[in-house]
């Protein structure tokens, strides 16, 4: 999910969402109450290559489950 619909969703400004995530790039969410996880990309990044990285990076923590090695939840 992009960041921009994030923050519209949730009525936050793009600082917000940053600040809620703890990154400017994106960020793997878990959702205690659905058991399900958002993966979210800040899409005002210019660097289409950036974006991408970004996106592979977040699905590799999922993959390696890394999610599990940490009690940190949003």
């Amino acid at each position: 999910m992009k960041y921009t619909r994030f923050a519209h969703d949730r009525k936050l400004k793009l600082k917000e969402v940053c600040e809620l995530l703890q990154s400017e790039d994106g960020a793997l969410w878990y959702q205690t109450v659905t058991d399900t996880y958002i993966l979210l990309y800040n899409d005002t990044v210019t660097n289409k290559e950036r974006i991408r990285f970004t996106i592979a990076h977040e699905l590799g923590h999922y993959v390696l489950k890394h999610n599990e090695k940490t009690e940190k939840t949003i």
